[in-house]
Formats: structure tokens, sequence, C-alpha cells
């Protein structure tokens, strides 16, 4: 996650001495030192914790500057950059002081190996930590994305059963004047005038047959057009026959319904 847009050449930072924070013994490029620096901030921070380590700036093999850190920081990536860059415009190190930061980090360290180890296995534990932590945040971001999919579902389908039984009570009106007995056309289109859509005229037929029964079998929604199909049962005389009937309703602004299609009639015959 580097910050730096220029790096200064030649510049590095050596961390030492650390307690309860990671970082690489040799010498680090400045970015990349305070990349790996912001990354053991977020990491205590996340874990609650505190750590500490000391610094050593470094330009062409000599030493400019040493201090330390106490970790999470109190001061921002960008700012501690530009304290860095100028304290190297104003190296606070005597020359007769860089002979004693020779001596290798690991050999520091052989001081105190246990208290090392120790170190290193708790901010292990502490990294562990924070990455489960993350894993159960994602893991709970997930849910939350299924809980609302499947809320957006249930309300899709509460709202086409509300759909469904409105088109469906509107449809067995239309059904029952449809088929009711009629001998004149001027009759037959008068009694359906209040289900039609003004545009809609539908072709006259003679009713004889008598409606007995009428069940719904499929309806399908097409943005403002609902599309119906029932199966019913006309007696004529002593002979009864189903037929499946299918046409179209348009969903009015004012929650209106109206027959925008002729009705479609044909034999019935159930699993076939």
């Amino acid at each position: 996650m580097s910050f730096m847009k220029k790096k200064p050449k030649g510049l590095l930072i050596q961390f030492f001495n650390t307690r309860n924070t990671i970082f690489p013994v040799e010498p680090l490029e400045i970015h990349e030192g305070l990349d790996n620096l912001e990354v053991e901030h977020q990491r205590l921070v996340y874990s609650k914790d505190v750590g500490y380590c000391q610094y050593r700036l470094l330009k062409q093999g000599h030493i400019l500057y040493e201090d330390e850190f106490s970790l999470p920081l109190d001061q921002s990536i960008e700012s501690i950059l530009e304290d860095l860059l100028q304290k190297e415009a104003a190296p606070k190190v005597k020359k007769s002081d860089k002979t004693s930061f020779k001596t290798p980090i690991y050999r520091e360290k052989r001081a105190f190996p246990f208290v090392s180890v120790v170190a290193i296995v708790l901010s292990t534990v502490s990294l562990l930590g924070s990455c489960t932590v993350y894993l159960s945040q994602q893991t709970h971001q997930k849910l939350a994305d299924e809980v609302i999919s499947l809320r957006k579902t249930v309300d899709n389908l509460s709202s086409n059963h509300s759909k469904t039984q409105k088109a469906d009570v509107f449809s067995r009106f239309f059904l029952s004047a449809y088929y009711q007995s009629s001998n004149d056309e001027n009759t037959f289109q008068e009694r359906l005038r209040p289900y039609l859509d003004t545009n809609t005229r539908l072709s006259f037929i003679k009713q004889t047959d008598t409606l007995r029964n009428m069940l719904l079998y499929d309806i399908s929604f097409h943005e403002h057009v609902v599309t119906v199909t029932y199966v019913i049962t006309l007696q004529k005389d002593n002979t009864i026959r189903s037929y499946l009937v299918t046409f179209d309703i348009n969903t009015q602004e004012n929650e209106m319904y109206k027959v925008t299609s002729d009705v479609k009639q044909t034999l019935f015959s159930i699993n076939k």
C-alpha cells in the first residue's frame, strides 16, 4: 500500500530492538519500510495491542539518524515521512557514532532470545486473531447480503400473490358476464363494457351453453399486462365439456383491470 509518488533515492530505514512488532532485519527503502510500519500499526489497532521498535535512517552506508516508534502510531504515515525527510536534511548522528551501529541486528537480539521468541509468538497470535475477525466480518457481510436478497424475493412473491388475487377476482366476474346467455350482440357488448379497455371490442359469440365451473390454471405477469388462463366447464343440455380460455388484462395506473384481448377458447383434457 505505497503512499509515495516519488521515493527519495538512496534513503533507507532499518528497524531493530522490536517489541511485539514484526519487521524485516535488513534495511529497507524508505517507502517500503513505512509501508511495513503502517501494516504493523493497523495490526495492533485491530488486536488492541501495543508494540515498540527502534529505527535508523541510512544513506550510502552512513547512519543519518536514530530514534524509536511506539505503536499504534499517534501520527499519520505521511507526517512521519515528512519528519524523516527533514531529519535526512539535518542528520543528528555524529560520524563517530556510526561504528556503534554496525553490529548486526540478530546479535543484538541474542541478549534476550527467549523474549524475542515470545514476542514473535504473541505477534503471530494477534495477527491470526485479526485475520479471524476479518473473516468473521466478511462472513457476516455475506449473510447480510443473502438476507437482503431473500427479503426482496419474499417481497416480490408477496406482491405477485396480491396481484394474482386481484386479477383472479376480476377475471371471474368477467367470465361470468362473458358466458352469460346472449342472443344479441349489442346486449353482449354493453354487458361487457365495464370490463373492457376503451379500445377493445370482443368478437360476439352467441352463448347457449351454461357456465358451471371455473378454475385458475395459469397466470403470468409482463410489466403492465397480465395473461390469465382458466379451465371452465360448459354444459349444453346433458353434455358437459371442459375448455381452456385465455385472455390479457391490462393493469391501469389507478389499479383497475381491463381486458385488452379477445378470449381464446380451446377444448381441454387433463394430462393431454
